[in-house]
């Protein structure tokens, strides 16, 4: 038997919308934004491995494909490979106003169904709390570089921020 659980979270991010996917986008950069990720690094095609960093410092590897890529609408993931936990992540991105952004992560994980189940998904903070606290650390970081960026403290938007995002990008954009 297994275990399915599926939980949503939601939040609004002062920024226009190209600039949150265009960050999420980026998938190198997440290790630098989201405390619990540890590295994030590219293999092939639209696979990726991410290493986290569980609640008491165990460090877990997921092989990741990248099934969905919508510029400015959707990054889902699902994974291939990892601690005996399958989980598919969804960001979904919605302008809600001039330089405002609703992002909802959906993550859907299915574990065994007994007492190591419960224990893989805390161990490497597959949970709400830790989704939450990931996309408000996301939310201050952005809000912060683009308050600095309209107050002309940063001249401009970044050159890896395009006005019109490349469909179905297989690798992020280069520095």
């Amino acid at each position: 038997m297994e275990l399915s659980e599926r939980f949503e979270e939601n939040i609004v991010v002062n920024a226009p919308v190209e600039l949150c996917y265009e960050w999420y986008r980026n998938f190198e950069l997440l290790p630098g934004i989201v405390h619990n990720f540890k590295a994030i690094r590219h293999l092939k095609d639209n696979t990726w491995e991410w290493n986290l960093v569980g609640e008491h410092g165990d460090v877990s590897y997921w092989e990741m494909f990248l099934a969905t890529d919508i510029p400015n609408r959707l990054i889902s993931w699902r994974t291939t490979s990892g601690p005996k936990l399958n989980m598919r992540l969804d960001i979904n991105f919605t302008k809600t106003g001039n330089d405002q952004t609703r992002i909802t992560a959906i993550v859907s994980t299915m574990s065994p169904k007994s007492q190591e189940g419960e224990i893989i998904k805390n161990l490497y903070s597959v949970n709400q709390r830790a989704v939450s606290k990931a996309m408000d650390e996301f939310k201050h970081l952005i809000e912060d570089y683009w308050g600095q960026t309209i107050s002309g403290r940063y001249k401009g938007r970044p050159a890896w921020i395009r006005d019109e995002p490349k469909a179905q990008r297989a690798h992020p954009p280069s520095w």
